[in-house]
């Protein structure tokens, strides 16, 4: 019975540690978000790479999400994506490109430099990961 309490009470310490680390992730960047909102830049942003990501059909904000997938992790995509949520209008179709653009595409500093020390060339995954993101949100488009 002891290694049952010690088991909950291990992983329930784990959890709120988890839980932690995430929030410290998250919550800035929502923030960050939500406030740039507000600003000229996110439209700025958008329209920018609006004619890219048309190609894909998601609206030109969802940069913010995948620069943040890309840069940072999934969660700082998820983070990102959030707070836009409520002010696009985005159908499931768009949710599952943008998702999967995400997961192709996430981490692309530090899985670039584990890729290099197991041989694969830097510059080869740096490019070749946003490259075939953006392949598959262009078929995913297509096909949905």
């Amino acid at each position: 019975m002891m290694n049952v309490k010690k088991a909950v009470a291990t992983g329930l310490q784990d959890g709120l540690d988890t839980t932690w680390k995430l929030a410290k992730l998250i919550i800035p960047i929502y923030f960050f978000i939500t406030i740039l909102k507000s600003t000229p830049f996110l439209p700025m942003i958008a329209s920018f790479f609006q004619p890219a990501l048309g190609l894909a059909g998601v609206p030109g904000e969802a940069a913010v999400a995948l620069i943040m997938g890309a840069f940072v992790n999934v969660y700082a995509a998820i983070a990102a994506l959030l707070p836009l949520v409520g002010s696009l209008p985005l159908s499931p179709k768009q949710i599952t490109i943008i998702a999967t653009m995400v997961l192709i595409c996430h981490s692309i500093p530090m899985e670039s430099a584990v890729s290099h020390k197991t041989g694969v060339p830097f510059w080869l995954v740096t490019v070749l990961r946003p490259a075939v993101a953006f392949i598959m949100g262009i078929l995913l488009n297509v096909v949905m």
